[in-house]
């Protein structure tokens, strides 16, 4: 230390001695000198995954609209990133991406494609914790929890394993509870889509969704969803199902749309026609009803 202190001090006499303008030359090639060695420093400790994920959360942020080359460029960048995570899941890229994916002020886009990158890279039923403490938390984007439903499994999201008895009762659990229409979408999406239904689909579920359907309290935009999930329990459960809509069709306290849906599915499965042996006519919609309907 004493050595040090003595170099700079002996270095200190001999810029003194300089003239004005070498002096000044001195400290501008001493400040080009720092920032060249900065700038190389960086570059040792900027992976090249680095600047592919500095790439695509550009891309999101510049390029509204996407097209081949846009395309193009993304999934390049996605594949190093997923390949780089897979090689080593607690990387400071991973680090990264958690800040970025946490961070509200980022764009919902890139933090979406985020996710899917960790469901690529680890499969839907092994999500990262920061994941999964997000979709625990207390006010979490609702567009986001939509779109981890989405990507990975219920029983893998939430931390709390004695809320949920297999995936389709979680999903009817969100659609019987208070939630932004993008989740009861995902939760509609999930039950439409489940695999093995002729095991899986029971005729209780349909029950409750003739309930949620007939309930005044249900959202208007969320009603005709609904009949539109009877339609995939109805080869399941055809008798049952039918009674649903005939039910729905039936009662003035539907809603138009509704009533247009049930019609639709009744002409469709039963060919004998409706109860005077004709088809079940389709009720006048408002453009009204239309755009409240639109408006998810």
């Amino acid at each position: 230390m004493r050595w040090l202190t003595k170099q700079f001090r002996r270095l200190g006499r001999r810029i003194k001695g300089y003239s004005k303008p070498h002096q000044i030359l001195f400290f501008i090639s001493l400040l080009l000198c720092v920032l060249v060695g900065y700038i190389f420093v960086s570059l040792i400790f900027i992976s090249r995954v680095d600047i592919h994920l500095a790439s695509l959360r550009s891309s999101y942020h510049k390029e509204t609209i996407c097209r081949s080359s846009c395309l193009s460029s993304r999934r390049q960048d996605k594949e190093v990133i997923i390949e780089s995570l897979r090689q080593n899941p607690h990387s400071r890229l991973s680090r990264r991406i958690e800040r970025y994916f946490l961070d509200e002020d980022e764009i919902y886009n890139f933090r979406s494609e985020l996710a899917l990158i960790f469901k690529e890279a680890f499969d839907s039923n092994n999500p990262p914790d920061f994941i999964i403490d997000y979709f625990n938390s207390p006010q979490p984007n609702p567009n986001l929890i939509a779109r981890l439903l989405a990507l990975f499994s219920p029983e893998a999201l939430v931390e709390n394993k004695d809320q949920i008895n297999g995936p389709l009762d979680y999903y009817f659990s969100l659609l019987n509870s208070p939630q932004d229409m993008a989740v009861y979408e995902a939760a509609l999406r999930g039950i439409s889509t489940y695999p093995d239904k002729s095991i899986s689909f029971l005729p209780e579920q349909i029950s409750q969704i003739k309930d949620l359907i007939m309930d005044k309290k249900t959202d208007v935009r969320l009603r005709p969803l609904l009949v539109m999930l009877l339609g995939d329990y109805y080869p399941v459960w055809p008798d049952e199902s039918s009674e649903a809509l005939r039910l729905i069709y039936s009662t003035s306290a539907s809603d138009a749309i509704s009533r247009a849906f049930s019609a639709d599915f009744l002409n469709r499965f039963e060919t004998d026609g409706g109860p005077d042996g004709g088809k079940w006519p389709l009720p006048e919609i408002s453009a009204e009803d239309w755009n409240k309907y639109y408006e998810r």
